[in-house]
């Protein structure tokens, strides 16, 4: 898919009323902004109304979209109707990601779900995931269980000029990469078994964790910029 700007509608009422662009192969390409927007559908038993970018509860995931402009995923009205790049309710298949955004990424909840890259599910399946931002990225939240979240089993590597993530927000992933100019807020709820992380002109980089065990494969951060890594467990 090769388009100017892409918005998708989740429906805003009735059941299993969701807007989706899914095949098991995508490669997608927007010189302005990708938006989608979670519904006030009332899920099914296997499709909630949600409005999704991926390989849905059919197929794997593989995805690469190319924005010029902004991505903004906003959160839905109803539970399981929110806006997701990934697999679907049901979150039975890998999600493999890449994400090539000139501007902002944002991640926006809803009044009764959130947004998400990745696994639809707690404990996801595989797939690694990468996003690569010009400006920020930020996995805002209101309250547990409406936030912003990217889960895989396997691998996250975030690149951008800066990155903030709300208290409920979080990243589930087996080892996180993140490379920031001026600085990394990640006070969510996360839980990784590695992080490696680079903030190079400015900026404090703070991350918190509860994992059984977490590595630390290196940490580069510029020395006028605070510090702060906060793991429960070991």
């Amino acid at each position: 898919i090769v388009a100017d700007e892409i918005t998708v509608n989740a429906g805003a009422g009735g059941i299993g009323n969701f807007a989706v662009v899914v095949s098991p192969l995508q490669d997608i390409t927007v010189s302005g902004d990708v938006t989608l927007n979670g519904g006030g559908s009332a899920p099914t038993p296997t499709a909630g109304g949600a409005a999704l970018i991926g390989g849905g509860n059919t197929f794997p995931t593989n995805l690469s979209l190319t924005v010029g402009g902004n991505l903004t995923l906003n959160g839905g009205h109803v539970v399981n109707s929110g806006a997701s790049l990934g697999n679907g309710l049901t979150g039975l298949q890998p999600t493999e990601i890449t994400l090539n955004v000139g501007g902002n990424v944002t991640l926006n909840p809803g009044t009764a779900t959130g947004a998400r890259i990745g696994s639809a599910l707690a404990n996801p399946l595989g797939g690694d995931i990468v996003v690569n931002a010009g400006g920020t990225i930020a996995l805002n939240s209101a309250a547990p269980g409406l936030a912003g979240a990217i889960r895989t089993a396997d691998n996250v590597t975030l690149r951008a000029q800066s990155f903030t993530q709300r208290s409920e927000a979080l990243i589930r992933a087996n080892a996180l990469r993140v490379e920031t100019t001026h600085g990394a807020l990640l006070a969510g709820t996360n839980t990784v078994n590695s992080l490696g992380a680079v903030n190079s002109a400015s900026g404090d980089v703070a991350f918190n964790n509860a994992s059984a065990l977490l590595t630390v494969t290196g940490i580069d951060q510029v020395p006028q910029g605070a510090l702060s890594l906060n793991q429960s467990g070991n």
